[in-house]
């Protein structure tokens, strides 16, 4: 018998394409770019394609800037705080920055827990603490009350534990792999920054009646923080990060936050 011939048409072996998305990888041919745009965005969670990312960044970061300039109230200048808050001691001025420390280490292992499960509960009470601390400073300038001064110096410390945590937390939410590391450095150095404009106080503040008029002033634009936060902070639904197909642990983000935090020799001298 004789065979029948079979006519095939030719094969083009076309090159494969990676396309990396977060932490996975799509591949596809480069004459299917349909298919791989629709797989992409299967993959990529909505919230790393949103502008409500940026917002989200700089409502952190606004809060994490103010929290620190706080710290700086009474440690540029001893001498003046004394005065200020009823003939203090040195040491008792001193206090009033290493109870916000203290009160970070004592507090984080049980915010870090509470933020991973209520993050934006947790971010906004981290903005409150920050507001109502302001707030008891003035009073403790305007009243000369240490007791107050140090009531504030808790609640400033409470507010940087949350801060702390969401280091990684906030960008791990919010952005893809390779924008991860300018917003986790867009966060913390904001941070950083908080401080090095409170070092800056003694140049502005020189007297009795300047620390008052400051501490208002300051209490007016932390409280301008609950605004920005309100509008600019959110937390992306929790349906999406179960749907999504990558492992996220943010209990261990939270609990890295809080290794590098310890392990930060000028932390721990500080306290």
């Amino acid at each position: 018998m004789r065979e029948k011939e079979h006519t095939e048409e030719p094969r083009v072996n076309l090159p494969l394409v990676t396309d990396e998305v977060g932490d996975g990888a799509i591949v596809g041919s480069p004459d299917s770019d349909g298919v791989m745009k629709t797989l992409i965005s299967q993959q990529m969670p909505a919230e790393w394609a949103s502008p409500r990312r940026y917002g989200v960044l700089c409502a952190f970061a606004f809060n994490a800037g103010a929290n620190a300039f706080l710290f700086m109230d009474f440690a540029t200048s001893e001498t003046l705080s004394k005065h200020v808050l009823g003939d203090s001691t040195d040491a008792e001025i001193q206090w009033l920055y290493s109870a916000s420390l203290v009160t970070v280490v004592v507090a984080m292992p049980f915010l870090a827990l509470l933020l991973t499960r209520y993050n934006w509960f947790c971010s906004l009470a981290s903005v409150a603490f920050n507001v109502l601390g302001a707030w008891l400073r003035y009073i403790s300038v305007m009243q000369g009350l240490y007791s107050v001064a140090l009531v504030s110096s808790v609640l400033i410390g409470a507010a940087a534990a949350i801060i702390v945590c969401s280091y990684a937390i906030v960008p791990e939410r919010w952005f893809a792999p390779a924008q991860r590391g300018i917003a986790t450095a867009v966060a913390v150095q904001s941070n950083y920054l908080g401080w090095a404009l409170g070092s800056l106080l003694p140049l502005c503040v020189d007297s009795v009646d300047s620390m008052r008029s400051f501490c208002f002033y300051q209490a007016l634009v932390v409280s301008a923080g609950l605004v920005v936060f309100l509008i600019g902070y959110r937390a992306p639904p929790k349906a999406e990060y179960s749907q999504r197909g990558e492992a996220r642990d943010e209990t261990a983000a939270a609990w890295r936050s809080l290794t590098r935090l310890l392990g930060d020799a000028r932390f721990c001298v500080h306290v």
